[in-house]
């Protein structure tokens, strides 16, 4: 018989901890108010599944996870112009407990970044839950990113996307539909 793990459901997302019911803290506790607050501001909940992803990666899961902790690889992986490499200089970093969170400045938003700091409008917000998911968030999508060590030199890093629901024929959510799929 296969050991008892620890389950439960927030933002959407059903969790699991493999402590087990007797050993594990509750959910919340783990996540945190100050993560569940500010992530939960998206709605994950009410999103729905847009794309996912899998890919055999030939590297520690630790290095992924720890690639979403850092801005510096920003400029080389994803070739971002030097006004975003600039405008992550003005990012915040907020470490949780054993989670973390952190907001980048779009270049594009800066003006309002410097006026009213509504990092879930002007801001790419990243948060890490402990050990191994990342929420990658956009004001119009999330990604979610599921590295899954297989052993100490290979992960299966899973990524998905939501997106928020709409009707394509309408042209406003049409255009929003179109911005997901490029």
């Amino acid at each position: 018989r296969a050991k008892q793990v620890a389950v439960g459901e927030w933002g959407g997302w059903v969790w699991i901890n493999l402590l087990g019911p007797e050993l594990a803290p509750p959910l919340m506790e783990s996540i945190g108010i100050e993560i569940s607050s500010d992530l939960g501001a998206y709605n994950m909940q009410d999103m729905v599944l847009h794309e996912v992803l899998e890919f055999d990666v030939p590297v520690n899961y630790k290095a992924i996870v720890d690639g979403f902790n850092e801005i510096y690889h920003v400029s080389q992986l994803h070739h971002s112009p030097p006004d975003f490499v600039k405008a992550c200089r003005s990012a915040s970093f907020h470490f949780v407990g054993d989670n973390y969170m952190c907001f980048v400045p779009r270049p594009d938003k800066m003006d309002e970044w410097n006026e009213d700091y509504d990092h879930h409008k002007n801001a790419i917000c990243h948060y890490v839950v402990f050990p191994n998911t990342v929420f990658n968030c956009n004001p119009e999508h999330i990604q979610v990113f599921n590295p899954i060590p297989i052993n100490v030199e290979r992960t299966k890093f899973l990524c998905w996307q939501l997106i928020y629901p709409g009707d394509v024929s309408d042209p406003e959510y049409g255009a929003y539909f179109a911005r997901m799929e490029a």
